[in-house]
């Protein structure tokens, strides 16, 4: 949550930010007879809160995610319930597919959505565009290409536009992750103010293998200036919106 600028260390905390997002969003029905229904609380200028109640009408759940104007060519090839939550879930999914087989293409990723229960009766595979927000746990800023291979020396390097689905790496029995480690150049940078908190964040459009995504990050998650023109890399949890054909 500190990505896009909110504070969400305690319970209260979440509390708090679910009680804004009742009072501020939008209430988004679940249709075909789910028990449920979202809150979306958009701030304006990118951060979305997507909140989750019950037929209760009892918020049980929230998820950040950052709106941009970046989208990704994918095949949702599988989806992946989150049975503790029964409006939470993700998609297993190719990035650039190949149009003879769906199953395969460039590189392929788990992600979160804040609204999964909109897209549960696709049929899979299916190919669609997706608006991906890369939330930084860690961010390194390199000045150029130069200062970012040259920081890689001596261990496993990486391309300057790189995406490795950390997330699918899990023991037997686990369901896989949506994390992936990231680099890529920076096409546009900016220092945003989450205006419910007054908290700054960072804001980068990012051209990585396969594409561009939104990559926001914490200023204390932050290593070095980030910059256009200049190379990102780090580890990120990542939320995508299916966007509409």
């Amino acid at each position: 949550m500190s990505a896009i600028g909110f504070v969400a260390k305690t319970a209260d905390d979440f509390g708090r930010i679910q009680l804004q997002a009742a009072q501020n969003g939008e209430v988004v029905a679940v249709d075909h007879g789910r028990e449920g229904y979202y809150i979306r609380w958009a701030l304006g200028n990118g951060p979305e809160v997507w909140v989750q109640a019950n037929a209760q009408k009892e918020m049980v759940w929230l998820n950040p995610h950052f709106s941009g104007t970046t989208s990704l060519r994918m095949s949702l090839v599988s989806h992946i319930p989150r049975t503790a939550v029964p409006l939470d879930g993700s998609f297993y999914a190719i990035i650039n597919p190949d149009p003879d087989n769906l199953e395969k293409g460039l590189v392929d990723l788990v992600f979160d959505l804040p609204d999964d229960a909109l897209h549960r009766d696709l049929a899979l595979p299916v190919v669609r565009q997706v608006q991906l927000a890369a939330f930084a746990q860690r961010l390194d800023a390199f000045d150029d290409e130069a200062a970012y291979m040259q920081a890689q020396e001596g261990g496993m390097a990486y391309a300057v536009e790189s995406l490795v689905a950390s997330g699918l790496f899990v023991q037997p029995g686990e369901l896989p992750e949506a994390r992936v480690l990231l680099s890529g150049r920076v096409l546009a940078a900016q220092l945003l103010v989450n205006p419910a908190t007054g908290l700054l964040f960072h804001w980068a459009r990012v051209k990585t293998l396969g594409g561009e995504v939104d990559v926001v990050a914490d200023p204390a998650v932050v290593h070095g200036v980030v910059r256009v023109g200049g190379v990102v890399s780090g580890a990120f949890w990542v939320s995508g919106r299916v966007l509409a054909d």
